[in-house]
C-alpha cells in the first residue's frame, strides 16, 4: 500500500466478505454507487488505526 492510503471494504446487507478498495473515501463511495448501491462502507485499515471494522456510512 501506498503511505497514507485507506483501506475500506463494502458490505451488502447480510454478508460479511466483500469488495475492498485501497485509496481515498471517494474511490469507496464511486464503487459503491456502481457496483453496490445497497452496500454499507467499512474503514478496515488506516495507516492511524491499524486494522478497524469502523463504519462510514
Amino acid at each position: 500500500m501506498v503511505r497514507g492510503d485507506k483501506q475500506y471494504t463494502i458490505l451488502e446487507p447480510g454478508q460479511k466478505t466483500g469488495p475492498t478498495i485501497v485509496g481515498d473515501l471517494k474511490t469507496a463511495k464511486e464503487a459503491r454507487d456502481t457496483f453496490h448501491p445497497q452496500g454499507q462502507i467499512y474503514l478496515t485499515w488506516s495507516e492511524k488505526t491499524g486494522h478497524t471494522m469502523e463504519r462510514i456510512e
